[in-house]
């Protein structure tokens, strides 16, 4: 993949953003040439699916938190669906209609009055 064509012409073209090549680098420092192209292609098949425009906002973050890890990546791609938006607040009306009396625990002090239960501690 590193050589190939497609990938000049993409560079040539513009589709090839330099933050790729930063990421493509470091994979290479921390995975070795074998695992960092698979994790190259897994990147690209990402792009694929959120777009190529979130993948490259998502490896830029990546890149500036130092993260190298396609896991970073992820989380950036998907970090939008992850934040919930803040609730706003509904008037439910008058609740007094379901106040309820606190329990009593007056029952318990029957136990209290009997003789507790004694077992045989056998060593």
């Amino acid at each position: 993949m590193a050589g190939s064509t497609v990938l000049e012409e993409c560079r040539q073209e513009g589709k090839w953003p330099s933050a790729f090549d930063r990421y493509w680098e470091l994979l290479r420092e921390r995975q070795g040439r074998a695992q960092e192209t698979r994790a190259m292609i897994e990147l690209l098949l990402a792009g694929r699916e959120k777009g190529y425009g979130l993948l490259r906002q998502a490896v830029e973050r990546a890149l500036e938190t130092g993260c190298s890890d396609m896991a970073a990546v992820r989380y950036f791609l998907h970090e939008q669906a992850l934040v919930r938006p803040a609730a706003e607040a509904v008037d439910i009306g008058d609740v007094h209609g379901f106040d309820r009396p606190a329990p009593s625990l007056s029952g318990y002090d029957v136990l209290l009055s009997q003789p507790a239960w004694t077992a045989e501690v056998r060593p």
